[in-house]
């Protein structure tokens, strides 16, 4: 007989090994969105200073802001606590795309009720290259994945039961949806 519970262990750990080996701490200097780390560690810094969000420029214009506030929100905590550790940042973004796997699990086995094919489509989802890719960034993605991700499971929880015990789903959905936009308004 097959154990499961054992091979999604064995995944799960191969998986996570595999997250901790293609983890950099280095900045992100060759990547197409190079300075998108650095944008977000700047504005976190200066809402966690109480300046505001954005940059001042040496001229006294504030810089043109394409991102929304969210990542910023986000590692302000990390960036405003250890100062800009790139690595220390890097590390929180590992967390989120646990987070991510978790949220994918939750996901599965809503929709589908298995907590086996659950684990073992989180596992799946998880190693798919682009996941692995988008971890190892300071960017809004994998967060925004986690968001929108949840938000759909209240969602259709509140659909299938809009009870008044279960119109806090709709709530919960509404206030997820709201942190995606805030990582992601384009």
């Amino acid at each position: 007989a097959i154990n499961h519970k054992q091979i999604m262990l064995c995944l799960s750990i191969l998986v996570g090994w595999l997250y901790i080996f293609y983890f950099n701490p280095n900045p992100d200097l060759g990547s197409l969105n190079s300075h998108d780390p650095f944008e977000y560690m700047n504005r976190a810094s200066s809402l966690w200073q109480g300046t505001g969000y954005g940059v001042v420029t040496p001229d006294g214009f504030n810089a043109t802001i394409r991102q929304g506030p969210g990542m910023s929100l986000l590692i302000a905590p990390i960036v405003g606590l250890f100062g800009m550790k790139i690595g220390l940042v890097k590390l929180v973004m590992l967390a989120w795309a646990m987070a991510l796997g978790v949220a994918m699990y939750l996901f599965i086995r809503h929709f589908d009720g298995n907590q086996l094919r659950a684990g073992y489509g989180a596992i799946y989802f998880m190693s798919l290259p682009i996941i692995f890719a988008l971890s190892g960034h300071i960017l809004a993605e994998i967060p925004l994945f986690v968001f929108v991700v949840l938000g759909l499971v209240w969602i259709d929880r509140y659909i299938r039961d809009s009870s008044a015990v279960c119109s806090r789903g709709l709530l919960v959905s509404w206030v997820l949806m709201s942190c995606a936009f805030l990582l992601k308004p384009t």
